[in-house]
């Protein structure tokens, strides 16, 4: 009878997890770096396909980092592809760190997660797919980024209201 129990609340348990997730994402995928660094040739490369381009959609760039992340902000660039070739560069600059000094973002121990909205009404004029190439662009003499562990993109349909 307990473990019917226990197996009746992990059931529901999943049943709420799973009801929690965002069902307006159409798009998430994240990669790591190598060795917890991520070196300037290490480009991170996302593909993303656009079936309906009717609504505005909210991008967002996730960073995971660690404490010993050595600076107070990340500098990187963007190169949007269109599905006819055309490319766009972006450069992008966000703090890790607030004025105080303590970093930014939703902390699990030593580890930090961090969301930086790119879009929040971004329009794609074209079906197919979408590349995201994302680099790091901190100044000459920096290779790497210590602690920097990795970087995902999110893509969410924004509701529609009446």
């Amino acid at each position: 009878m307990k473990n019917i129990q226990h197996l009746l609340l992990a059931l529901m348990g999943i049943v709420m997890l799973s009801s929690c997730t965002d069902k307006n994402i159409i798009f998430k995928e994240y990669q790591k770096f190598s060795d917890n660094e991520w070196h300037r040739d290490d480009k991170k490369t996302f593909v993303l396909h656009i079936d309906d381009n009717r609504y505005p959609k909210q991008m967002v760039l996730t960073f995971r980092y660690a404490t010993g992340y050595q600076f107070d902000k990340v500098r990187m660039r963007m190169t949007e592809t269109n599905p006819d070739g055309e490319r766009t560069l972006r450069d992008i600059e966000f703090n890790v760190r607030d004025e105080k000094g303590e970093f930014i973002g939703d902390k699990g121990f030593d580890i930090i997660d961090l969301e930086y909205e790119l879009e929040s009404n971004k329009h794609f004029p074209f079906h197919g797919d979408y590349t995201y190439t994302f680099e790091h662009t901190m100044p000459q003499g920096i290779e790497k980024l210590h602690y920097a562990m990795e970087i995902g993109l999110i893509v969410k349909e924004k509701p529609i209201t009446k």
